[in-house]
């Protein structure tokens, strides 16, 4: 009979965090503590983050036998889902997979206000930039666990509804992407005992 165990259940928020593509990993005995710069925490999210692997598999038939005989995988697309609850600029920015340029344009002084801008790259079709990024959070019996996607970008439609009644949301869907022969694109983490 299976063992049950209630400490292998969990519940709890992530957080993410994004960094230039080829940033260093953090080591993997740190996945219990936020990721140093240049890691930088996306902030508040809304409605849970969720990790998705969806596979696309042939069936393998042939004509002496009624059912499928196999299946191969042939395609995989990796994703996190979120919805960034600090509708900054900085978010916006990571929204659009850095095509913008941010600036402080002044700081206040008599009369006028500081302000910041984010002006849209040109509308080439080059590469767009690629990221990496963290999602923290737990795993079985307590402790932390760390999902890494090496190589991703944000491919959700960009909207931010002002309204009197939902607070301004950036909807982001990060998708993982080929990184080398010898580098997987993402990896799973989990601490399985406290730090002595």
């Amino acid at each position: 009979m299976p063992t049950r165990d209630p400490s292998n259940l969990t519940l709890g928020v992530g957080y993410l965090y994004r960094a230039p593509l080829g940033t260093a990993e953090p080591a993997d005995n740190t996945a219990h503590v936020a990721p140093a710069a240049p890691w930088v925490d996306l902030g508040f999210t809304d409605g849970g983050t969720t990790l998705t692997e969806e596979a696309d598999w042939e069936t393998l038939t042939v004509d002496q036998v009624l059912d499928d005989v196999d299946a191969r995988l042939t395609g995989r697309r990796v994703t996190v889902e979120t919805a960034l609850a600090e509708p900054t600029l900085d978010a916006w920015k990571a929204a659009i997979n850095d095509r913008a340029t941010l600036a402080t344009v002044a700081a206040a002084g008599a009369g006028t206000a500081a302000v910041q801008t984010l002006t849209p790259g040109d509308s080439n079709m080059t590469a767009p930039t690629r990221c990496m990024i963290i999602l923290d959070g737990f795993a079985p019996g307590g402790f932390a666990r760390r999902l890494l996607m090496r190589r991703v970008l944000q491919i959700e439609n960009i909207e931010h509804e002002s309204s009197k009644k939902n607070k301004g949301l950036i909807p982001v869907k990060f998708q993982s992407f080929y990184v080398s022969q010898s580098v997987r694109p993402y990896k799973i983490i989990d601490q399985t005992a406290a730090g002595v």
